[in-house]
């Protein structure tokens, strides 16, 4: 039986983080950006937004570059709205394990960001702003919030009886409309103090746009509609079975264009919608967004990144979006820092010779998918897959040759860091081979699992991770080469699922698993520590005894350690969920996901280091004192020094899975300042014993010190 340790005794220390709007992890594939973008906006001739999953996106020649800019916190963007080029808000879901509905504004262009409004109910849908004061933001749950004074304060308009409010129109700061997707549209005409509920004919509605208070259009399931008498009666323009409209945007009262989930469908009309015409969509994928800056020049968004282009009202479309697969890549696999690949569905296999910078696509002869990919230098290389396939090449992967497995079973992960020994396996399947993959043979006493590691020529893990309800997770050992297993590491209830692995050496190895927690051993599995993290990791990869990444399993975050595990630092990741996470060293990193997702960071996936950095900038301002006493029994004093005078936006105390526990109210001064927690929490009740992140927001920079509860 596994004997697990204790949390270990808590290092004690102060750690600053700090963000401003650049990514910490680089898009290599796609490009400019890879998640589903929802909406797009001109400001002005040049100056485009688009709100995206995790980021926003910019542009200021009209839409032929885009910076991708990160968003904190991350949320799913599914509306946005933007006054000029500077200021806007964005909305939508957060990708955080709560997922509350959030609101941030920026007026720096997307450079920093605040959150506004937070909304326990659903997600944001739409925004709509009349001017720089007044707006209007809603989704599910129909909760409609108004505010005059350009977000700093929002007061719950009204709850209306339908599902969810999927788009907000309003043509002066009385009148506007709503589209409902619950066979209902709102309308009203006093700036909201009361909707009128107009209950519609089995169409679903997505969005509703307006030229002047009379004349307006509809679209949703199957149709697009048009009124000229503001609202009370409608009229079918396009009748469509099977599409749905998504999207809808009027230059005038003649040219419009709406896009749809059908393949990506585009309707253009140049009469008011008497009639309408189609348009090609060279990407084929789902489209969400269109907006156009004139009757000529106009831009199209949609899922995977798709961003389409036009100067000819949409005759010609141009998919901007540069990629060199949309398949899900799960296999990554570097030699140094120039040379590496990644594996993933349809035969896919994808190489770098300059770090990522460029990928080019292999052609494998197969169409299996592919789960892991290894070289063991620049031209000896395996990736295997489901149906049994084992993939090898000897020249960097131009041409490749399958290898018989005898089985039909997939294959999930090859390794080689012994060669000539090497070893695949699956979960009914081992293999070995001591010839350099020449041929293959199962071992005598073979188990099996989702990852096999050799840390010595010897000494071996294979990790079995079965994660249906009562499925067998389990760590086996070999001191033998694979002669004989023993199992160092077994679930103890049915929903400890094992997700990952990591070992740095024969002693020394990690675990994930399902509920927020680490298992790790510096004996050789003969016992564990079990380290609590701040979100439930999937992928994990250790360089050695102390820096170590892993990937969330739900929300795509990267998390940093930098003393094997004890505390995890969060990084900036514009993922929603990530595959694969692989470090050539302690700064060259990828992470790979859905959709031909590759990202790259070449400095661990800290914050840049520049001139003028967030670091710089914030460590001028202030300094943040360990906290008195720590560990603490009742209460606890926070310190900080102040050089100037910023603006503090909050200073939250959450829990270690980054749930929110007590916001702390403090007027800050120059100099120095001291505020005291007396562990309690927002409901003015004892918190347990724990570790306690407090987090003082400060501009766009984030201070964070970590402290420890002991009742």
């Amino acid at each position: 039986m596994t004997s697990f340790g204790r949390i270990r005794p808590l290092v004690v220390f102060v750690s600053l983080l700090c963000f401003k709007g650049e990514a910490q992890w680089q898009w290599q594939n796609p490009l400019p950006q890879g998640n589903d973008i929802h909406h797009v906006m001109f400001v002005d001739n040049q100056t485009a937004w688009a709100s995206s999953d995790g980021t926003i996106l910019k542009t200021t020649d009209g839409g032929v570059t885009w910076k991708v800019i990160s968003v904190s916190p991350r949320i799913y963007g599914q509306s946005m709205f933007f006054v000029d080029a500077n200021t806007g808000w964005i909305a939508g879901q957060g990708m955080d394990s709560a997922f509350p509905a959030k609101l941030l504004a920026t007026s720096d262009g997307g450079r920093t960001w605040t959150t506004q409004l937070t909304d326990p109910v659903g997600d944001f849908q739409t925004i709509f702003f009349v001017n720089r004061n007044q707006g209007w933001a809603a989704g599910q749950g129909s909760r409609i919030y108004h505010t005059n004074d350009g977000g700093l304060h929002w007061t719950l308009q009204s709850d209306l009886p339908v599902q969810a409010i999927n788009s907000l129109w309003f043509v002066d700061s009385l009148r506007g409309w709503g589209a409902a997707n619950t066979l209902r549209r709102v309308r009203t005409t006093n700036s909201g103090v009361t909707w009128i509920i107009d209950t519609i004919s089995t169409f679903v509605l997505n969005d509703i746009t307006f030229v002047d208070s009379m004349k307006g259009w509809q679209c949703g399931t199957n149709r697009i509609e048009a009124t000229t008498d503001g609202g009370r009666t409608w009229q079918v323009q396009l009748d469509t079975i099977g599409v749905t409209w998504l999207d809808l945007f009027m230059i005038d009262a003649n040219n419009g264009w709406s896009v749809s989930n059908n393949r990506g469908l585009i309707a253009r009309t140049t009469n008011g919608g008497v009639t309408w015409s189609y348009q090609a969509n060279p990407s084929n994928l789902r489209l969400e967004g269109i907006a156009f800056k004139n009757r000529t020049d106009g831009i199209a968004v949609g899922v995977e990144g798709t961003i389409l282009t036009t100067t000819n009202r949409g005759g010609l479309w141009t998919n901007t979006t540069q990629s060199v697969s949309r398949q899900f890549l799960y296999g990554i696999h570097f030699v140094d820092s120039q040379r590496g690949w990644v594996a993933g569905w349809g035969g896919t296999v994808l190489k770098t010779t300059n770090g990522g910078s460029v990928w080019t696509s292999l052609t494998t002869g197969s169409n299996a998918r592919l789960f892991d990919v290894y070289f063991v230098n620049q031209d000896f290389g395996w990736a295997v897959g489901n149906q049994g396939t084992i993939l090898r090449t000897t020249n960097g992967g131009s041409t490749w040759a399958t290898q018989p497995s005898g089985t039909s079973t997939q294959f999930t992960d090859v390794e080689f860091t012994h060669f000539p020994d090497g070893w695949m396996i699956g979960p009914s399947k081992l293999l070995k081979t001591t010839d350099g993959g020449n041929s293959w043979v199962e071992p005598t006493n073979p188990v099996f699992g989702n990852s096999i590691r050799f840390t010595s020529s010897e000494t071996g893990w294979v990790l079995r991770g079965d994660l249906t309800v009562g499925g067998t997770q389990s760590l086996y050992r070999t001191t033998d080469r694979g002669l004989t297993w023993q199992v160092v590491l077994a679930n103890a209830s049915s929903d400890s699922a094992f997700f990952a692995m990591s070992f740095v050496d024969d002693s020394t190895g990690w675990v994930s698993i399902f509920q927020s927690m680490v298992y790790r051993t510096t004996n050789s599995g003969s016992t564990w520590t079990s380290q609590a993290t701040p979100a439930i990791f999937s992928p994990i990869h250790f360089r050695d005894r102390l820096f170590g990444w892993a990937g969330a399993a739900v929300g795509g975050e990267i998390y940093r350690t930098t003393d094997g595990g004890v505390s995890w630092a969060r990084q900036g990741s514009p993922l929603s969920h990530i595959d694969a996470l692989f470090f050539l060293d302690s700064n060259n990193g990828w992470a790979t996901s859905a959709f031909g997702a590759i990202l790259q960071t070449s400095n661990g996936g800290t914050a840049f280091a520049t001139s003028d950095s967030a670091h710089e900038r914030l460590s001028n301002t202030i300094k943040l004192k360990n906290n008195y006493p720590n560990p603490f029994n009742s209460s606890t004093t926070i310190s900080l020094v102040l050089s100037s005078t910023p603006r503090i936006t909050s200073v939250i105390i959450y829990d270690i899975l980054g749930r929110r526990i007590r916001k702390l109210r403090f007027l800050f001064r120059l100099g120095d300042n001291a505020m005291e927690w007396d562990g309690k929490g927002d409901n003015g009740i004892d918190i347990p014993s724990g570790i306690y992140l407090c987090v003082i927001e400060i501009n766009s920079f984030v201070a964070v010190q970590k402290m420890l509860l002991i009742r």
